[in-house]
């Protein structure tokens, strides 16, 4: 393939540039073989559906925490990466960078631009300091609430013992 072919998957685009962390490469990754990897959208030789759980690794080159410039790590090399695990399954026959590699990284590239993954739609949420703390409550109290319980339970069964040994000791005089 020349340098043409790949002109408009290499063009600037500025969001590709943002922080990719591990768990956002593991779920785009995910949501671009279940997309892209359907047997509907393959060539004539790709013989089944991708499973998406068969493909759960992480490269170490896609985690850019503070942002990436260039193709060599963050979301232009996973794009990169994932689209020709994808390429590969559609056409096992072709080489890797054979017709067709370029305009489905192309589409993958709007695709994760459209769904606007690079401006961290795929993060977890954050929990704030005030939903923490109220779990560390809520934990200790329960903590608490459990220990009152065994106690509670302990006298009992002593107090039963206590019972018993009483009226056999009143049927005996």
């Amino acid at each position: 393939m020349s340098a043409a072919d790949y002109a408009h998957v290499n063009a600037e685009a500025a969001a590709l540039d943002a922080p990719l962390t591990r768990v956002e490469a593991q779920r785009a990754k995910r949501r671009l073989i279940s997309h892209f990897g359907k047997l509907r959208d393959g060539g004539g030789l790709m013989t089944r559906t991708m499973n998406p759980e068969c493909y759960t690794n992480v490269r170490k080159c896609w985690i850019a925490p503070n942002g990436s410039k260039g193709r060599r790590r963050g979301w232009r090399r996973m794009i990169h990466d994932v689209s020709h695990q994808i390429f590969r399954e559609r056409h096992p026959t072709f080489r890797p960078h054979d017709g067709g590699h370029a305009a489905l990284e192309l589409e993958i590239k709007n695709y994760v631009l459209s769904k606007g993954w690079p401006g961290g739609a795929l993060r977890p949420p954050v929990r704030t300091k005030k939903a923490v703390d109220q779990l560390a409550r809520i934990l200790a109290a329960e903590k608490r609430w459990t220990s009152k319980l065994r106690r509670a339970e302990t006298a009992l069964a002593k107090l039963a013992r206590q019972r018993r040994y009483y009226e056999r000791k009143g049927k005996q005089s």
